[in-house]
């Protein structure tokens, strides 16, 4: 594929619409992550500090942010584009690209606020 053709809109839309909907998997993988940990009588995620989840949850939320925001990047450079036949992908792409953008922000912060490392 040559980037003349990566240019068009509609393949932009595509590219976008794909993307976000990908994102979604390791968005979830982060979440079932964090609820799987969370223990609601100390209201704390519990992870152990040798122990791997850490990395695997920070690298799951990172690969979902990397995929939702190219998603939403390119959802809202073909969105608008009047040779686009495909509107629909890229609003699809934009909104959700967003929406999982917004998910892993949470997420994150919500790890970071509530963490309670287990000495091992």
């Amino acid at each position: 594929m040559t980037w003349s053709r990566f240019r068009a809109a509609e393949v932009k839309a595509s590219y976008g619409f794909v993307l976000s909907v990908i994102s979604w998997i390791p968005c979830a993988a982060a979440t079932v992550l964090a609820y799987r940990n969370y223990d609601p009588i100390l209201g704390q995620i519990i992870y152990g500090s040798t122990g791997r989840f850490v990395p695997v949850f920070v690298g799951c939320v990172l690969l979902s942010m990397a995929a939702a925001a190219t998603a939403f990047a390119l959802g809202w450079s073909s969105v608008l584009h009047p040779r686009n036949e495909r509107p629909r992908q890229a609003w699809f792409g934009f909104f959700l690209g967003g929406g999982v953008l917004t998910i892993n922000l949470i997420l994150m912060v919500t790890f970071y606020m509530i963490r309670l490392e287990r000495p091992m």
